[in-house]
């Protein structure tokens, strides 16, 4: 049994797993993730949303710059490919989630420069500068 950093949330291990052995497919963060959000005790923005989202932006940023710190040796090539590539990944990520606005709600492409923009400049850009900050 996981617990959340202010204990609102709980994370059957032994569910996940299963969902796992089930379908492969699905990374198992992901399913961490939903699955937090799923089985709240109690609704705290704080406790069920916030943190668990934090800690895994913060995962994955740490996985793209040990990629690149892997292949790049210089620092200055370092922090200019890991902006770029955490830029992309988050833009990436607000276009599939305009996708799938479009399929479900119908969105236009006002939405899709919302979706798309804003989560790639604070998130991918202004989070990777302050990631590159903390390093």
């Amino acid at each position: 049994m996981l617990t959340s950093t202010t204990g609102n949330c709980w994370i059957s291990t032994t569910t996940v797993s299963r969902h796992c052995n089930r379908n492969k497919s699905l990374p198992r963060r992901l399913l961490l993730i939903l699955h937090s959000f799923y089985n709240c005790s109690r609704l705290s923005l704080h406790g069920c949303f916030i943190m668990p989202l934090k800690d895994q932006v913060n995962n994955l940023m740490k996985w793209i710059w040990n990629q690149i710190d892997k292949r790049e040796k210089y620092p200055s090539k370092k922090r200019r490919w890991f902006l770029l590539c955490n830029t992309l990944f988050f833009a990436l990520l607000g276009a599939i989630t305009w996708l799938v606005g479009i399929l479900l709600f119908g969105l236009n492409w006002q939405w899709g420069v919302c979706l798309i923009g804003y989560p790639a400049f604070f998130f991918g850009y202004l989070g990777g500068l302050f990631f590159i900050l903390k390093r």
